[in-house]
């Protein structure tokens, strides 16, 4: 990496620590935050579209619940011979 794509964290300080100035340690447990955090973001874009699926399902099933339930009675309306003007 060059000097500009070097990657750095802070915490809530704001202190800036540069990940090639870390120990072995530390690269190994910064590599592991990292990880959650991406599983993290992932898990919670999932449950959003998930809880999306689940909404329009729930809709779906609601409509064809009441079609079942409570249909539509057909209006048959007279025909008339009478014109219109």
């Amino acid at each position: 990496m060059s000097e500009e794509e070097k990657a750095t964290f802070s915490f809530e300080d704001g202190v800036e620590h540069n990940v090639d100035d870390l120990s072995e340690e530390a690269r190994l447990v910064y590599n592991k935050l990292v990880m959650i955090n991406k599983n993290k973001q992932e898990f919670e874009i999932n449950s959003k579209f998930e809880q999306e699926k689940l909404n329009i399902l729930q809709a779906a099933y609601a409509h064809q619940l009441k079609t079942i339930v409570e249909p539509e009675e057909r209006k048959i309306e007279p025909v008339s011979n009478k014109k219109k003007d």
